[in-house]
């Protein structure tokens, strides 16, 4: 799992290349996750804007085969995330029985996952009358006096 800021500094970016050193008859497999939520503390990351329209491209010229999970809805979302996980992970195993068997080149298209979602999903939305989903504030912000009884394991429980 790599968060979009993480995914563009400078020995990641060069790690999306990794995959091609990945000899599907012999080696295990790696199912990058790039969570893009569009913000570092300050400001939105360079990924959000300019290169929104051209994922699908990026990716499949670094060598995989992307899949999309978008969203804000948690139960849709999670539903979505199991159905591609079981895909992407059927298509590791179909690639590299393929390649055992002598069916494939070595060199293949892995799969990958691009999660979408807001920054902060998932918490609280509002913070002392200032937005917190959705923008740079849920970057490690720390709650000030908030109870702490509503936040369990990282996830908000309303009520």
């Amino acid at each position: 799992m790599v968060g979009d800021g993480e995914a563009e500094s400078g020995p990641l970016a060069a790690s999306w290349h990794s995959n091609k050193f990945l000899n599907p008859v012999h080696d295990g497999a790696v199912l990058p996750i790039l969570h893009l939520n569009g913000y570092k503390i300050a400001n939105p990351r360079f990924w959000r804007g300019c290169m929104m329209p051209n994922w699908k491209s990026l990716f499949h010229g670094y060598g995989y085969q992307p899949q999309f999970v978008e969203g804000d809805d948690p139960e849709k979302m999670h539903q979505q995330m199991a159905a591609t996980l079981d895909t992407a992970l059927a298509e590791i195993k179909g690639l590299q029985n393929r390649a055992r068997t002598g069916g494939l080149p070595t060199l293949v298209r892995w799969p990958m996952i691009v999660l979408r979602s807001p920054k902060g999903w998932t918490g609280p939305k509002v913070v002392d009358g200032k937005q917190v989903e959705g923008t740079f504030r849920a970057h490690q912000v720390p709650l000030s006096n908030w109870p702490r009884s509503r936040i369990i394991f990282g996830c908000w429980k309303s009520g």
